[in-house]
This record gives structure tokens, sequence and C-alpha cells, in this order.
């Protein structure tokens, strides 16, 4: 099994600044998410040997090329959770039905419920864990990061604020350890060895 898995999330992108639910619709970054992975990858080392996957939309392969990866496995099962009918609409006026969907007691129209995201990514993840790379890193989506942490260490989602735009977060596998969380860049080092969790809420 893969000893160690670096988790990094996209750089903002316009809809991120304005407080909209993307889902699976395919934005690109904004200048400043542009920016912030800039910033991220002045902090990052060591990965020059990690085999890199990425979710294939568009704010993830461009961050992807930002952060200097040369070969991408991209692939749609490692998308954001589909939020359908409510893709677009401002976050505040729907607060209390996102919560509802974070607990399973609902789910946007035409969109993902919480149980069919969780087996995607949970599917997706026992094959990516399979390998026996050392080192792999996955540019993907704050809710996919979510998932995966909560898969591998038993940590509920209410546990866990979602990751900010252009951060990192470390796993080891076989322990079921979770060494960094929603890292910014001026606190990342070498990211697989770090030994306190950070961010968790």
């Amino acid at each position: 099994m893969t000893r160690r898995l670096v988790l990094v999330r996209h750089g903002a992108t316009d809809w991120n600044e304005t407080r909209r639910l993307q889902g699976q619709a395919d934005r690109t970054l904004s200048p400043q998410g542009v920016r912030e992975i800039r910033a991220l990858k002045a902090h990052l080392t060591g990965l020059d040997t990690a085999r890199v996957f990425s979710s294939d939309l568009g704010r993830c392969t461009q961050t992807s090329l930002l952060l200097g990866f040369r070969t991408v496995e991209s692939s749609p099962g490692w998308r954001e959770i589909d939020a359908g009918a409510w893709t677009g609409e401002q976050v505040e006026p729907l607060r209390h039905r996102l919560e509802a969907w974070q607990r399973g007691e609902e789910a946007p129209p035409n969109g993902e419920s919480r149980a069919c995201f969780s087996k995607r990514i949970e599917e997706a993840l026992t094959a990516l864990l399979a390998s026996t790379d050392d080192l792999i890193v996955l540019v993907t989506h704050g809710q996919v990061i979510r998932e995966i942490v909560r898969l591998v260490t038993g940590i509920p989602l209410g546990g866990l604020a979602l990751p900010d735009p252009a951060s990192l977060s470390t796993l080891d596998p076989r322990a079921g350890a979770l060494l960094a969380y929603n890292a910014a860049p001026a606190a990342v080092r070498s990211p697989w060895k770090t030994t306190a969790p950070a961010g968790t809420a």
C-alpha cells in the first residue's frame, strides 16, 4: 500500500471568490488562484518521484500544470460532488439545505447524494491505494479531500473544516493517520514528514 498520500486542493476560481456552488462545473482558476498555486509551488519539495493523479476538471488540471507536474493521470472519478440544479447558486441562501446534504438527508435535484458520492470516492481511493508507489499526489476538490480523510482516518466530516483553495493535506494510509490538514503555503515543508495535524475544526 502507498506510504504517503498528498492531497492538493486546486487554487481559487471566480466562483470560489463569489461564494457560488461549483460542483462539477468546469471553472478555470482566477488570477488570484494562479497566484495561490505559484505560492504553494515555491514551498513544495521532494515530490519529484511522486506519481500524480488529478480530477479531470479544468481547475485541477491547471493547478497540476502550475505546480510543474509533467505526467498527470486525470480521471472523472476524482471530480467534486455533483451539485446538480444548485450549481452556480450562492452558498448562503442554501446553507440549511447544504447542511442537510452533508448529513445525507437531502440532495440537489439532478445532483449526487452524499451516499453515492462517498461510494464513488471510496472505489477510486481503494484502487489508488493498491498502488505500490510510495508517494502519491492527488490534485482534487475540497469535498473530495474531506471524504478521503474520513475514509482513511475515521474522522467525521463535522470534525474537518473544508480545506482552503491551494492548500495541502497529507495522509499515512498504512497507519490511517492524518499528518497535515489544510496546510497553507508558508507552512509547507516536506509534506510527508509533518508530524501534527493542522486545521481541524
